[in-house]
């Protein structure tokens, strides 16, 4: 989710404005602000973004008999290396190579992001 940590670094997370050009590119390609934020922010239905660096704090808190998904925000081999170390600790992981854009193009159900 490259878009993820753009959205962090600049796009108004941890409470930061959105820069005057920024803004103003956003509305060129998405008709405003509003309804750049609604997209950005509709995740698939189900999903938990999750830091594949403390993979060990939050494995305990997915099942072993639901299949896990996942994609990578880092690049394709953060997502894939994540998938293997669930599958090695015997859960039914796999990758989405696709990514956000996707599952929303195939149709897949979201929900947004609060």
């Amino acid at each position: 989710m490259l878009l993820h940590e753009l959205y962090f670094a600049s796009l108004g997370g941890y409470g930061r404005k959105i820069s005057d050009a920024m803004a103003n590119a956003l509305v060129r390609d998405f008709g405003s602000v509003e309804r750049w934020r609604r997209e950005f922010t509709a995740l698939a239905e189900g999903l938990a973004w999750r830091d594949p660096e403390l993979i060990d704090d939050w494995m305990g808190e997915l099942s072993k008999t639901d299949p896990v998904v996942a994609y990578c925000a880092y690049g394709f081999a953060t997502g894939c290396q994540t998938v293997l170390a669930l599958r090695n600790t015997g859960f039914n992981a796999s990758y989405m190579t696709s990514g956000h854009y996707g599952w929303k193009a195939i149709g897949g159900k979201v929900r947004l992001f609060e």
